[in-house]
C-alpha cells in the first residue's frame, strides 16, 4: 500500500511538472502566457456562435450540417478515447466517420463498438475509382493494387470520406470537422469544444479568425490565432509549443464540403499544411513572418527520422504555396530551404539508408495525389 501512495506522489509531481514546463515554453514561444492564452480564446469564443469552449458557459455548440472525419491506421490505443469524447459532447454516432487505414490492431472494431460509421478507407476507394483514368496520367498501382501512396495518410483518408459524403448526397455547405484519432492528455472528454466553426459571412474554405476586440488583433502574433482556431488549445497539450507549425498536429480543424472538394489531395501532413495556408489566406498574410516557420524545422534537428521527413514534407508543401502565390511577405525561401536540408543532415542515418535518396522525390509536388477535380473526374460518383 505505501508503494501504491508513492506513486500516486510521483505521478502528481510529474504532472505539476508538465504544467510549469507547457506555461514556460508557450511564454517563449509565443512571449504570452498561458493564462493570457487561455482568456484569449474565451474571449474568441464569445465572439462565436458556434463555439464552445471550457468555461464558456455562454456559448453553444451545434452539429447540424455536420460530419466529422477521423482518420486513423493503427489507433486502437486512443480511437475509443476520442470517439467517447465526440459522444459525450453531443455528436450523433451517423455523423461521426472514422476511416480505418489499413489499420492492423482492432482499430475499425472499436469504432465500430462506439456505434459510428467505419470507412475502409482502401475498399472504398477501389469501388468508386476507375483505374484507367489514373493510368491514363502514368499512375501505376502497386502490388497490392492500391493507388500510389494512398494505403495510408491523412489525405487519402479524407478523400475515402468524401467518397462517402458525395455517396450519400451531402451539400457542399456541410460542415467537416478533422480530427486526429491519436490525441492523448486532455483535460476533458470533449474534443469538439476545443474546435472552431466557420463563420458565416466566410466564403466557406476555412474557419476565419476574427478578435473581439481589433485595435489588439495586430498585437497577437499571428501563429497564435492559428493555434487558438484550429488546434486544440494549451490544454490539450500544454507541455507543448502551441503554434501549429512547431508542434503541427493540425488534423483538429473545420472546413466546409464544398472547399475540402476543392483541396489538393496529399498524403500526410501536407493536406493540413495546404488547408492551414488556405486559412492564413483568410486572415490575411501579413503576420505571416510571425509564424514560426523556419524554427519549426531547425527546432527539430535530432528527432527520430520519421518526424524530420514529416517536417520536410511540411517545408516542401510550403515552398509549394509560397511558389503558387509568388511569394509570401515575412518568410526567406532561402531560410526554408536551409532549416530543411540541416534538418536532413541532422537525420544522417535516415538520409544514408536505402530509401533516403527517395525521400525528398516523395515530398515533391509532382509526386503528390492529383488535385480532387481530378479524382472527381475518375470516380464512378456523382458529388452534390
Amino acid at each position: 500500500m505505501r508503494r501504491v501512495y508513492v506513486l500516486y506522489i510521483l505521478l502528481a509531481l510529474w504532472q505539476l511538472g508538465l504544467e510549469i514546463l507547457g506555461v514556460s515554453l508557450i511564454e517563449k514561444e509565443g512571449d504570452m502566457s498561458f493564462a493570457a492564452f487561455t482568456d484569449i480564446q474565451g474571449r474568441f469564443a464569445r465572439n462565436h456562435t458556434y463555439l464552445s469552449v471550457g468555461g464558456a458557459g455562454d456559448v453553444s455548440l451545434s452539429f447540424d450540417n455536420s460530419f466529422v472525419v477521423v482518420p486513423a491506421r493503427n489507433e486502437a490505443d486512443t480511437v475509443g478515447w476520442v470517439l467517447k469524447g465526440l459522444l459525450a459532447d453531443g455528436v450523433p454516432p451517423e455523423q461521426i466517420l472514422v476511416v480505418d487505414s489499413s489499420s492492423f490492431d482492432d482499430t475499425a472494431k472499436i469504432a465500430a463498438d462506439h456505434g459510428v460509421v467505419v470507412i475502409d478507407q482502401m475498399k472504398t476507394i477501389d469501388r468508386h475509382c476507375r483505374r484507367d483514368a489514373f493510368l491514363d496520367l502514368g499512375i501505376s498501382f502497386n502490388w497490392s493494387n492500391k493507388l500510389p501512396d494512398m494505403d495510408c495518410g491523412k489525405g487519402c483518408a479524407i478523400f475515402a470520406a468524401l467518397l462517402y459524403l458525395g455517396a450519400i448526397g451531402a451539400a457542399d455547405d456541410t460542415r467537416i470537422f478533422l480530427l486526429d484519432a491519436d490525441i492523448r492528455n486532455l483535460q476533458e472528454l470533449n474534443p469538439l469544444r476545443y474546435l472552431v466553426f466557420a463563420d458565416e459571412d466566410t466564403d466557406g474554405r476555412l474557419s476565419c479568425i476574427k478578435c473581439g476586440h481589433p485595435k489588439r488583433e495586430n498585437e497577437i502574433p499571428l501563429a497564435m490565432w492559428v493555434a487558438a482556431a484550429q488546434t486544440f488549445p494549451a490544454q490539450a497539450e500544454r507541455y507543448l509549443p502551441v503554434s501549429a507549425f512547431t508542434w503541427p498536429l493540425c488534423g483538429q480543424m473545420m472546413v466546409r464540403l464544398g472547399a475540402l472538394r476543392k483541396t489538393p489531395i496529399a498524403s500526410g501532413y501536407s493536406l493540413e499544411t495546404v488547408m492551414l495556408m488556405g486559412l492564413l489566406d483568410l486572415v490575411g498574410i501579413d503576420g505571416l513572418g510571425q509564424v514560426w516557420v523556419h524554427g519549426a524545422l531547425e527546432d527539430k534537428v535530432g528527432d527520430p527520422p520519421k518526424y524530420i521527413m514529416m517536417y520536410g514534407k511540411i517545408g516542401v508543401m510550403i515552398m509549394r504555396v509560397l511558389q503558387r502565390e509568388g511569394g509570401l511577405p515575412g518568410i526567406l525561401e532561402s531560410g526554408l530551404y536551409t532549416a530543411f536540408n540541416d534538418s536532413l543532415r541532422e537525420a544522417n542515418a535516415f538520409v544514408t539508408s536505402p530509401d533516403g535518396p527517395n525521400i525528398i522525390a516523395r515530398a515533391k509536388p509532382e509526386k503528390l495525389i492529383p488535385p480532387f477535380e481530378f479524382l472527381r473526374e475518375a470516380c464512378a460518383i456523382t458529388f452534390a
